[in-house]
């Protein structure tokens, strides 16, 4: 169908590593459903869910968010394979292990609702104040890399890797946080907004340790080299005061 986006494809996670690893990220993946599930108990007490459908919040976020998750584990995945610093492959780890698990639990949603993953709709017209995407971006979202980013990612190596990732995560986190923003103040679904609470928490913490990890591998040599190149576009950090309901 003319106009149709298609959650892309997500690629295939590594074969698993060490143990502990493994162990690792089944337990943050029980943690995490408890986290969902007590936030969602919580907020239930104080809104009263409503019959999801088309157009609404609750579920033009959770398809955008497919989306842009989607993307999230492109870059780590690819630059899991190659990081030279320690703190970089973890992040970009947990980046593809978390926000893959988490697209499952977007899509098993909207399957329980018998609701398409995709839609004609333009990306984020179920948000109240869209912010502009960067020029170039492909869906138009806030924080995406061009496919021009994410090509020059895949042939990148080395420390320029890490330095390019974390150049494009970070201003991908912040466009993030407006969507999640956003369904968290008019969704009406508490087990979206427990996850949408959850996904900023985790995001605001990786943008501090993102922040600082650029900070490290920018050398004062690449600094004028970098503020002359086109560099990702950043985005304010919207407000975080809203708690909850």
């Amino acid at each position: 169908m003319a106009g149709m986006r298609f959650l892309p494809g997500l690629p295939r996670l590594p074969a698993a590593g060490a143990r502990r690893r493994a162990i690792l990220h089944r337990v943050g993946a029980v943690l995490a459903a408890v986290l969902i599930g007590t936030a969602g108990y919580l907020l239930g007490a104080s809104r009263s869910p409503e019959t999801p459908r088309d157009g609404t919040v609750d579920v033009g976020f959770l398809r955008d968010m497919m989306v842009h998750h989607a993307q999230a584990v492109t870059l780590a995945m690819i630059v899991d394979r190659r990081a030279t610093v320690p703190a970089v492959r973890e992040m970009a780890d947990e980046i593809a292990t978390g926000q893959q698990r988490e697209i499952g639990v977007m899509a098993g949603w909207l399957q329980q609702w018998r609701l398409a993953d995709s839609t004609t709709a333009p990306p984020m017209a179920w948000m109240a104040d869209r912010p502009a995407p960067a020029p170039g971006v492909d869906p138009p979202m806030p924080g995406m890399a061009t496919r021009r980013d994410v090509a020059r990612l895949a042939v990148t190596r080395g420390r320029q890797a890490d330095l390019l990732f974390c150049q494009l995560m970070l201003p991908h986190h912040l466009g993030a946080l407006h969507m999640i923003d956003d369904v968290i103040a008019r969704g009406k679904r508490p087990e979206v907004i427990g996850l949408a609470m959850q996904m900023r928490a985790g995001q605001q913490k990786e943008i501090i340790m993102l922040s600082r990890l650029l900070a490290e591998l920018k050398p004062s040599d690449l600094r004028t080299a970098a503020a002359r190149s086109a560099a990702p576009p950043t985005y304010p950090l919207p407000s975080s005061s809203h708690t909850g309901p």
